[in-house]
């Protein structure tokens, strides 16, 4: 019995806490705080996918999915369009995948997981959003692609013909941002992590 009731009491706390950070990434979105990438301006750092990876160190994998998916479903409904909410989950699961695999390569090792996690997210990220990046440029809106060659035109100061070298360039200059938005999305739990780290260290 009392087994039972500390299950149902954590299961309890991840599900209200997954809700609280769900409704943190959806009011760091809607609260507008962003950086263009300067190649490519419709790309953005923000900070909404911190609260996803945070849950995952702190809670587990299903806890940070949820979090994730609670953020595309308010994004999908508050801005009335999917594509754009759509690429973003993508994006955060990719890099909560590469993540979540690190830890478990390496779970007592901090750093060693850590760095492996880092490396597996900016690989299964850029991966994905190549893909998913050249289907919606190719198939999806291709009006984006040519706004994609305009920008690169401009920030390399050449003019770029819209062939496969100028989707070569966006998708390079896209996985280029990705791999800094892991880094700026993973950074807050490698602090995190690193402190209790370091208190169980001295508490031993």
């Amino acid at each position: 019995m009392s087994y039972l009731h500390n299950t149902t009491g954590r299961f309890s706390l991840k599900v209200s806490c997954s809700a609280l950070m769900g409704a943190l990434a959806v009011i760091l979105t809607l609260s507008g705080i962003e950086i263009p990438f300067p190649p490519l301006p419709y790309l953005k750092f923000d900070l909404a996918e911190i609260p996803s990876i945070l849950t995952l160190g702190i809670f587990d994998l299903w806890s940070a999915l949820a979090v994730a998916t609670i953020h595309f479903i308010a994004l999908s409904i508050f801005r009335g369009w999917i594509l754009g909410p759509f690429m973003k989950y993508i994006a955060v699961l990719s890099t909560i995948l590469g993540l979540y695999v690190g830890f478990r390569i390496a779970k007592r090792e901090f750093l060693r997981s850590f760095i492996i996690g880092l490396f597996l997210a900016f690989f299964i990220r850029c991966l994905s959003m190549s893909i998913a990046n050249y289907i919606v440029l190719k198939f999806i809106s291709p009006s984006f692609f040519d706004y994609g060659v305009q920008c690169l035109s401009h920030f390399l100061r050449i003019n770029l013909t819209k062939g496969v070298g100028a989707m070569g360039l966006i998708i390079l200059f896209t996985s280029i941002f990705n791999v800094l938005h892991t880094i700026l999305s993973a950074f807050p739990l490698y602090i995190i992590i690193k402190e209790l780290h370091r208190r169980r260290i001295r508490s031993r």
